[in-house]
């Protein structure tokens, strides 16, 4: 992949201490952060607490560290205060997001499109619906449209649900490719482009996102779409919320969602906020107690997401019910957007994907 820093493999004037600056990330040791031969035995202290990372130093409350090490709240304030100035990002001009950032991720629906500005690249967008309503097939038929245009694309399965063929069949024909695409590509190469890895808990699916932002933090390629499906699986696996230990189990996922969140916010925004990879995720529904349904993982995954899209059929309690109407015709609801206005875009599921129709 063509890195945003670079022409022709070479670095542009001043990319190199640009990319210096983004080589400190939160997942870095904290030997990073203090290196000097004085602060050996610092370090150790804080190994010995489980803060082996910037990530886990900037957590910890100014008076916990206080206890810990035996010094003022001053001097602990300090340290973290150390270690948010190691990874935070300078700012970046609205000027620049809006000449760098990259094209690439384009949707099979040509209002979507217009709705996310002509490409996911930079967005972290969460897809959600009852099961069967077409959250993966939207997520192939995204993969498929990404390959075709040259990108690359790293699906990350928990369910078994990465279909290969549904893939090669949507590169085949013509209007399942899509708009704006090199269609001069062979279908064995676009395939070659997308990487399946497979997940079975939250701890290893956390793994792979910190692996991606350290990448992103070393100014290293990144994919120019992540699919993640779907979070809901894995989240669903962590413990029984029968046993005990429930409470302690619900805290110990909403600390690993949180900390999947903030490296999959990492990501997206790529060095310094340009042209950083789209991120998918999706996310099912689950009954409640007034006989409708809400989207799963509740209001601390809500407010880390940037756009929620509802895949539905239109009857129903807003809209969220699996059984398909008489025509086939499904609904996309914009249920959460930054910038964009609440929309619900019609759609059909057929041999060439998503297709999108008009409105009545």
């Amino acid at each position: 992949l063509a890195h945003p820093l670079r022409e022709g493999g070479r670095p542009r004037v001043g990319a190199a201490t640009l990319m210096d600056r983004f080589r400190h990330t939160s997942s870095a040791s904290i030997d990073s952060l203090f290196r000097d031969v004085s602060d050996a035995e610092l370090c150790e202290v804080l190994r010995a607490r489980r803060l082996c990372t910037v990530r886990d130093l900037v957590l910890v409350p100014d008076w916990e560290m206080r206890d810990w090490l035996l010094v003022s709240e001053e001097e602990a304030a300090a340290i973290i205060a150390r270690a948010c100035a190691y990874c935070a990002a300078p700012a970046v001009t609205a000027w620049d997001l809006a000449c760098k950032r990259r094209p690439g991720v384009p949707t099979p629906l040509p209002s979507l499109d217009e709705a996310v500005g002509g490409s996911l690249s930079g967005l972290f967008v969460e897809i959600a619906g009852p099961g069967g309503v077409g959250k993966t097939q939207f997520c192939l038929h995204l993969a498929a449209l990404t390959a075709a245009a040259g990108g690359e694309v790293l699906w990350i399965d928990t369910e078994g649900t990465f279909l290969p063929q549904r893939i090669q069949t949507l590169l085949q024909m013509s209007r399942g490719v899509g708009r704006n695409v090199d269609r001069s590509e062979g279908v064995e190469v676009a395939l070659r482009r997308i990487c399946r890895r497979s997940c079975s808990s939250l701890q290893e699916l956390l793994t792979v996102a910190q692996e991606l932002e350290a990448c992103a933090g070393r100014a290293e390629p990144l994919p120019a779409l992540v699919v993640i499906d779907s979070i809901a699986a894995v989240a669903r696996n962590e413990g029984d919320a029968s046993r005990a230990s429930s409470g302690a189990q619900m805290v110990r996922r909403q600390a690993s969602l949180s900390a999947l969140a903030a490296s999959l916010k990492f990501i997206v925004n790529g060095v310094s906020g340009l042209s950083g990879p789209g991120v998918i995720v999706t996310n099912q529904v689950a009954g409640d107690m007034r006989g409708g349904s809400r989207v799963a993982l509740g209001n601390v995954w809500f407010h880390a997401v940037n756009w929620r899209l509802v895949l539905s059929d239109p009857g129903g309690p807003r809209g969220m019910t699996p059984a398909a109407s008489s025509n086939g015709q499904r609904h996309l609801l914009v249920d959460k957007s930054p910038c964009c206005r609440r929309l619900a875009i019609p759609f059909t599921v057929s041999a060439e994907g998503i297709c999108e129709m008009a409105k009545e």
